[in-house]
């Protein structure tokens, strides 16, 4: 898996068969991946946010009828700091899905969402106190929000660089204010 301060990779999910051509098909994104997306969404709640993850929960499909799914059913814990300086930890899970359409050139592909549903449920100790549950429900509450759209972290959003990799991978480069990625098949 590559990642790095722009991109995020996505490794293929084998299903039989011949595989289709690449961008199309069946993605999965990686454990470190999925942890640089949360990590970005929450640094709006909590200052030095370390996330850890269990496993790879988030899953792409790119159909060749130029629609995509996401589906995401992630859990983790984190660390960080709230209101000027209070520690926070806890737990969380997202669980969600959103599904778009998008339009492919040589180089380029193009994301819209069309809809998104889901939440993050966190359980949360503040300063050592007693741990409190929060639920952030996921939609396109925040798409005035250039700088932390919540479709630009669960959902795809917005025009990609894409490559195909020799090595199975697929790397979606959306720029530099954004968390890019890189999936395998």
């Amino acid at each position: 898996m590559l990642l790095s301060a722009c991109q995020i990779g996505l490794t293929p999910i084998g299903g039989g068969g011949a595989a289709p051509t690449c961008p199309t098909g069946n993605w999965a994104l990686s454990s470190s991946a999925i942890n640089a997306a949360v990590t970005k969404l929450g640094s709006g709640l909590a200052s030095n946010l370390n996330v850890t993850l269990n496993g790879n929960g988030v899953t792409v499909k790119l159909n060749a009828d130029n629609t995509w799914i996401v589906t995401a059913n992630q859990t983790g814990s984190f660390t960080g700091t709230v209101m000027g300086g209070l520690p926070v930890s806890g737990t969380g899970v997202i669980k969600a899905s959103a599904s778009g359409t998008y339009t492919k050139t040589a180089t380029t592909l193009q994301f819209k969402v069309s809809t998104m549903s889901g939440s993050l449920d966190v359980v949360a100790s503040v300063n050592g106190g007693p741990a409190k549950p929060l639920s952030f429900p996921l939609a396109k509450a925040n798409s005035e929000d250039d700088d932390s759209q919540i479709e630009d972290v669960v959902g795809l959003n917005g025009t990609a660089s894409y490559t195909c990799g020799a090595d199975g991978t697929l790397t979606l480069g959306f720029g530099k204010t954004r968390v890019d990625m890189k999936f395998r098949r």
